[in-house]
């Protein structure tokens, strides 16, 4: 797990590789979350190009359900989810996680299969006013 917090775009970015459960799903975003705050940052690219997820879709779907819930997230920040599609998952399946948290309020992030796509989404937010 690497997290750092890029001064020059403003973004905090958080990487990880390897096999991953929800629990250490959820220590990247809390993480990655204190870090930001620490910058005064709400938006937070996540590259999860190497990652291989080990849990099984309910857990997913309960994840992206109450994403608010279980991480230190707020409906402030904005994330951006790089994946790459596999054999696995299919660039649907990556993008149901988004359509799931949408669907119960907490449209916070956005899935992304090219990185820098994802940063100039990111830099568009990087500005915006956050309740006080």
């Amino acid at each position: 797990m690497k997290i750092e917090f890029d001064n020059r775009i403003k973004i905090v970015i958080a990487s990880k590789s390897g096999t991953v459960n929800v629990s250490e799903i959820i220590r990247l975003i809390n993480t990655s979350v204190a870090l930001g705050i620490k910058h005064k940052c709400y938006c937070i690219l996540f590259n999860m190009t190497k990652v291989e997820e080990i849990y099984s879709f309910m857990e997913e779907y309960k994840l992206n359900q109450n994403l608010i819930n279980l991480t230190d997230l707020t409906y402030d920040h904005h994330c951006a989810v790089v994946y790459t599609p596999s054999k696995f998952k299919t660039v649907d399946e990556l993008q149901f996680k988004e359509r799931v948290a949408v669907n119960w309020g907490q449209g916070i992030f956005k899935i992304f299969i090219d990185l820098e796509e994802a940063i100039e989404w990111l830099k568009q937010h990087t500005t915006k006013k956050i309740r006080q």
